[in-house]
Order: structure tokens, then C-alpha cells, then sequence
């Protein structure tokens, strides 16, 4: 799949929405577009890179009520364009944050985004965000209830064991290595399976991603992504921790870890 986020101003300016509620200039993971570079090395860097931090010094990313009720202060040069649920500009800002309205949001640029929310998101105007989620053929996959996640290497497709992952920033040695791992899986008739593989303790060694993808197709998946691994990867059913998370420092001698993503699966009414 592929991802589009736009902005348009009332006086026809355009230009990309860098992310959603993210801290500006900072791309964990990576794989972002325009001036992206590696925070380790400086260079240019496009490609996914597990685990690791990318930097733009030129970016606008929207927040809204669900990173929280502020946004991260900026620092000097930055501005924030503060926006009713109609999209037009209640406030601006400089250097960026502050309170997020409740029905509203906020841009927050720095650099050229900041230069663009000077010149185009004066107060009154209205600032229009465009998203598109498209498939390999270009059709576009949002509507209602339906949600989207990042994820990745994919595990399956079409029954056969597929794991694509240099595509997304995996190298063979976290591949190859035993870890604790959360996967989905589908199967023909629709089912959806979320399995998390226990790691890095005397009782379980953990899987890899090869592993895995064999294990999910005996479940019966034809399709499997790999979503996360590590300390993150915990499962709680009915309020109670089912599996035996990695991270120590608990009673006990495990904990959960704090993660910013969740799959929830929740009884219809």
C-alpha cells in the first residue's frame, strides 16, 4: 500500500503533510520522502531502517486530540497554525506549541514547513488536508471502518512462505535471530489469527521471521505480517496478560512495555 497526505491553502498553495502526530524533523524507522536523512550518518536516506532514526529539518506534521492535549514545544523559527473542526486557522503561533483544540487540530511546521504556514495560513483562512491509501493497483482503500497500520516484513502470500524483509528495513541478522514476535495472520475464509511468540527467557527462545511465517501458515494463514518484536510483543485477554513479555524489572522479573500501538479486538454490542 501506499500513503498520501496533502495540504492546500485558500490561495492555492500546496504542499506535502509530512505525518500525524509525530515530533517534527524526527522519522523513526525511516522511509519517509523529500530531505530525509540518517541521524547516525547525515547521508539521504529513503529506505526503511528498522529501529533507527531519520531526521528533516523541513517538515509540517498535523497533530490532533489524540497525541494528547499539547503539542511538543518547538524550537526557535518553528510556527503552529492552530485549526478549528472546519479547517480554518484560529491561531498562530511561534515558536510551535500548545493546546490542541478538543474538535480541532493543529499543523506545526519547522523550516520550509514553518516558512509555508507563515505565508499561507493566515488567520481565517482555511487550510485542507488531503489522505489516500492506495493498492498496487491505485485504488483507494479507505471508507468507513476501516483502519490502517504500518507494519512489516510480510510473512505469507497466497499460502507460500514471502518475507520481504530488506524492503522494510529488516537485515538478515534480526531475520534470522530467535526474538519474541507479534504476527497477524489471514485465513482463505477470512479469519483473522494475532499470534505473539514468547523470547529471550529459558522457557521460550523466540522465533524467526522463517519460523514464524511456518508456524502461522500451520494455523492455517494464507497471509502473515510480522508487526512487532521484543519487549513490545504482549497480549492481554480479558484485562490479563497472557503471555510471558521480555523486558525485566517487574515482580516476577517481567514487565509490559510501554508502546505507543495496539491491536484491539473488541466484542460488537
Amino acid at each position: 500500500m501506499r500513503s498520501t497526505l496533502a495540504l492546500s491553502a485558500a490561495d492555492g498553495a500546496t504542499r506535502e503533510l509530512d505525518g500525524v502526530n509525530r515530533v517534527p524533523g524526527r522519522i523513526v524507522g525511516c522511509g519517509g520522502t523529500g530531505g530525509d536523512r540518517s541521524a547516525a550518518t547525515g547521508l539521504p536516506e529513503s529506505r526503511p531502517r528498522h529501529n533507527q532514526l531519520c531526521v528533516d529539518d523541513s517538515e509540517v506534521v498535523a497533530f490532533t486530540p489524540r497525541w494528547g492535549e499539547h503539542t511538543p514545544p518547538g524550537g526557535p523559527g518553528s510556527t503552529e497554525a492552530v485549526l478549528t473542526a472546519d479547517g480554518r486557522v484560529s491561531e498562530v503561533r511561534s515558536p510551535a506549541g500548545g493546546a490542541i483544540p478538543r474538535d480541532g487540530s493543529t499543523l506545526a511546521g519547522v523550516g520550509a514547513g514553518a516558512d509555508w504556514l507563515r505565508a499561507h495560513a493566515g488567520n481565517g483562512q482555511r487550510i485542507a488536508g488531503r489522505t489516500a491509501v492506495t493498492d498496487r493497483t491505485g485504488r483507494d482503500i479507505l471508507g468507513p471502518g476501516v483502519s490502517v497500520m504500518g507494519a512489516g516484513p510480510a510473512l505469507l502470500r497466497g499460502g507460500a512462505v514471502r518475507i520481504n524483509a530488506a524492503a522494510n528495513g529488516v537485515g538478515a541478522a534480526s531475520a534470522d535471530a530467535r526474538h519474541p514476535r507479534t504476527v497477524a495472520g489471514v485465513k482463505a475464509d477470512g479469519t483473522l489469527l494475532l499470534v505473539v511468540f514468547d523470547g529471550r527467557s529459558a522457557r521460550s527462545a523466540g522465533v524467526t521471521l522463517r519460523e514464524a511465517a511456518e508456524i502461522l501458515r500451520e494455523l492455517g494463514a494464507v497471509e502473515g505480517l510480522n508487526l512487532d518484536g521484543g519487549g513490545s510483543s504482549t497480549m492481554v485477554v480479558g484485562g490479563e496478560v497472557v503471555n510471558r513479555p521480555s523486558d525485566s524489572g517487574a515482580p516476577g522479573g517481567r514487565r509490559q512495555r510501554k508502546v505507543a500501538d495496539a491491536i484491539a479486538v473488541i466484542p460488537r454490542s
